[in-house]
């Protein structure tokens, strides 16, 4: 089909998709709360209903891979190493294809953890190579699961990924599906780096309990994780990931499907965090060499679930959400319906960055932000001046921070909600209800353009409808009361808010607190604590920052 064919096709497509948005939403008074995923991954263990086929150290294993059938079982020997690039072939029949290292779950798990960790991988086999990916998948391949492996380069090598599709999807035929792996050890070369540990293009996707580190690129972006020409559904559960750029990414690349956006995704009870060696101030910082960005970035994806992790130790933004068309040839991208719940968020400068459109090609607006019952301490004074804990972008549509505690250092000239380019796009709603945050320097405010000192001047000109209230603002510089809508409570520190045990981390209001049921409904205003602590405590890995706080 001619090039301005496809051009014109898609920017039809785009106005048919915006006009029926449009005559179906419309302006309300309050925002709709995302959607949560509409399918998940089952990662239940498959039983074997074939053969059980041992390959040696030094051993064929591509041939292994070749010969079998879905049902069989391939095991491996912990502490070898098998030299590829290893190839998955598309396989009739049913049922799936386990490849595993001979090592006992007991000796994978450790501490009551089912999360690897590197010293596990004593007893995982090893899977290397030079060039190319390490483990590539035909199209259409489909029913793997990969336990117990250690995935790598050759030392000295770097590559692009190590786990990835053998052609880029064009089809949803030509999509992997159902291929998992768990408690598996992914990393780039220590020296050299890596792009990304897999490309996560291709639906009924899982990484759990694993280990994924030392991803990191010199003037691109790399990842642990990335996807952007799979339809999902897609679950990343209870990792550690750790890489450069960004540690998760969905979007980023235009997908080679129209009309495809990844969805449904399920991202829970992962560390999320950035080498220290990364990090300023360490006694060997490498950092300046590598790109890096945030923590995780969405810029196409639908349906996402976010929820008990722990993002930490980046002197940036740990969150970043808005659309990007990235190369111009996908004007259906979008973000819609995100769930940001019950996360820990600590040694990190700034908590959210959120963007309504693509600033530079055509795209859907995001839509259906619901960020609750998180928490956000221990946040650095040392990265970038004047850190903004939260930005609205370019008008968003449906927007819910309710019930979070965000605390900055005292004196860090922040500002916790902050508004950017407002032109003639406003979002459609937005609640900022119930929080515990610092008001820092200079508090709720906008810029390009400013749109009046007053906030409900400010909000009129980003969104058609709002609701702030009922808010905790700490506040020890006295801001006026007067520039804020009525409705807020006032503390002039956070001692004076009666937490649990400030001292401790424990930002649980104490029955002795004046906020006690001050919330909407009677309810706390800041973050369900306990209800954050049980959702993290469903994952013994997780680095738990209240497990001897609510005992």
């Amino acid at each position: 089909m001619p090039k301005t064919h496809v051009a014109l096709r898609s920017a039809l497509m785009l106005a048919l998709l915006m006009t029926a948005r449009t005559a179906v939403g419309g302006p309300t008074a309050a925002p709709a709360l995302a959607e949560l995923p509409r399918e998940y991954v089952d990662t239940s263990l498959p039983q074997p209903t074939g053969r059980t086929v041992h390959v040696p150290a030094g051993g064929d294993l591509q041939g292994a891979l070749n010969a079998a059938r879905l049902g069989d079982v391939i095991t491996l020997a912990a502490g070898a190493t098998y030299i590829g690039p290893f190839l998955l072939p598309r396989k009739a029949g049913a049922g799936w294809l386990v490849v595993r290292t001979d090592a006992t779950d007991a000796q994978l798990e450790s501490g009551g953890s089912r999360r690897v960790d590197p010293m596990r991988a004593l007893f995982m086999a090893r899977l290397v190579a030079s060039r190319g990916a390490v483990i590539s998948l035909r199209p259409g391949a489909h029913h793997y699961r990969f336990i117990g492996v250690e995935v790598r380069p050759s030392p000295g090598a770097f590559i692009h990924n190590l786990i990835a599709p053998s052609a880029e999807p064009r089809s949803d035929s030509d999509q992997p599906h159902d291929v998992i792996l768990d408690r598996c050890y992914l990393h780039g070369d220590p020296a050299a780096g890596g792009r990304r540990a897999i490309a996560l293009n291709g639906r009924h996707l899982a990484v759990i309990h694993s280990y994924v580190s030392d991803f990191k690129e010199v003037g691109a972006d790399s990842q642990a994780l990335a996807g952007w020409s799979g339809s999902g559904p897609i679950k990343i559960v209870d990792n550690y990931l750790e890489g450069a750029a960004e540690n998760v990414m969905f979007g980023g690349a235009d997908p080679a499907i129209s009309g495809l956006v990844p969805s449904d995704i399920e991202i829970r009870g992962n560390t999320f965090a950035k080498n220290p060696r990364w990090m300023r101030g360490s006694d060997r910082y490498d950092g300046s060499r590598w790109t890096m960005k945030n923590l995780l970035e969405l810029k196409n994806a639908r349906r996402v679930l976010l929820e008990a992790n722990v993002f930490e130790d980046y002197d940036g933004v740990a969150l970043v959400i808005g659309p990007r068309n990235q190369s111009g040839t996908a004007p259906w991208s979008t973000v819609e319906d995100v769930t940001i719940r019950h996360n820990w968020i600590r040694r990190v400068s700034s908590v959210l960055a959120l963007s309504g459109y693509d600033e530079y090609h055509p795209s859907f607006p995001t839509k259906g932000i619901t960020v609750e019952h998180n928490v956000a301490e221990s946040l650095y004074d040392t990265g970038p001046p004047n850190p903004k804990m939260i930005l609205i972008n370019q008008g968003p549509d449906d927007v819910v921070i309710r019930h979070n505690t965000i605390l900055t250092p005292p004196n860090l000239g922040a500002s916790y909600l902050i508004f950017a380019n407002a032109t003639t796009k406003k979002g459609n709603a937005f609640a900022f209800t119930d929080n515990i945050v610092h008001v820092g320097t200079y508090g709720l405010s906008a810029e390009n353009p400013p749109l009046g000192s007053s906030s409900p001047t400010l909000l009129d000109g980003h969104f058609r409808a709002w609701t702030l209230t009922r808010n905790v603002l700490i506040n020890p510089h006295g801001a006026p009361a007067s520039t804020y809508p009525a409705g807020q409570h006032w503390a002039s520190s956070p001692v004076a808010i009666g937490f649990r045990d400030l001292a401790r981390a424990d930002f649980k209001l104490s029955p002795q607190s004046r906020y006690k049921g001050a919330g909407s409904g009677g309810r706390d205003p800041g973050a369900d604590i306990e209800a954050l602590s049980e959702a993290l405590g469903r994952f013994t890995s997780v680095p738990h920052p209240l497990s001897d706080k609510l005992r």
